[in-house]
């Protein structure tokens, strides 16, 4: 695989879950192998709805904070700051304070650890 170039400003944003994302790198988009990058945009009050994370994500504020509830914690993390969300680990995002939210989430649902993990997960569900 080739290194890959991309302007963020030319990626298009879509409605993820309550907030707007840009897939930056993804296998499923670019074939690479395990690790996933977004960006995360908003305004203060949005959310993003209870989701539990498969693999390990690490938020990292670029502008604006974040409240973050995992399993009923809840974290408050501001801008030059990062969070790690554990897989298995039941989150909510709120935008909060006065300024937009910018935020890279960097992910891994893709590696073969998280996969058995999403596999053991969805037969426990369902």
């Amino acid at each position: 695989m080739l290194p890959r170039l991309k302007n963020l400003n030319k990626l298009a944003f879509e409605r993820k879950n309550g907030i707007n994302k840009k897939i930056v790198f993804s296998p499923n988009t670019d074939g690479n192998h395990f690790l996933s990058l977004h960006l995360y945009e908003g305004v203060p009050g949005e959310e993003i709805k209870l989701d539990t994370e498969v693999g390990d994500e690490i938020i990292v504020v670029i502008n604006g904070s974040l409240k973050v509830n995992i399993n009923d914690v809840e974290y408050h993390v501001k801008k030059d700051m990062s969070i790690l969300l554990p897989s298995g680990a039941s989150y909510q995002l709120i935008i909060e304070g006065g300024e937009p939210l910018k935020a890279f989430v960097i992910g891994c649902e893709q590696c073969i650890l998280a996969s058995d993990l999403k596999k053991e997960f969805e037969s426990v569900t369902e």
